[in-house]
């Protein structure tokens, strides 16, 4: 468990070293940048007061057994969607770096023409 947190926490707070590769990269504003640390953990505040209502009316045990296998479950049907969000993302770039390049080329032939 400890080491589950620590990966978790890690991959959390990994976004604000890397915000300035992530402004450029997918041209975000920093305003959209700094929402990115507070958007991981809103999954956990807003699920917060339900499970533990729920876990209170029902108890730990009945609620901790089924709850794992959902978690992983859920956490396996999100892994293709996030590799089709990659994928697209991927490609994207690449398009957009092939367009990048053919408008340089002809930027940079007007350049020396000066």
């Amino acid at each position: 468990m400890t080491v589950a947190h620590a990966l978790g926490a890690l991959t959390a707070l990994a976004v604000a070293p890397l915000a300035p590769f992530l402004l450029e990269s997918l041209e975000l504003t920093r305003v959209q940048a700094g929402l990115f640390l507070p958007a991981v953990y809103l999954g956990g505040v807003l699920m917060a007061l339900p499970a533990g209502w729920f876990t209170d009316r029902l108890g730990v045990r009945r609620v901790d057994r089924p709850g794992q296998p959902l978690v992983g479950v859920a956490a396996q049907q999100q892994q293709p969607a996030a590799r089709r969000r990659l994928g697209a993302r991927f490609a994207h770039a690449v398009r957009s770096q092939r367009e990048g390049d053919s408008g340089e080329s002809g930027s940079s032939g007007s350049s020396t023409d000066r």
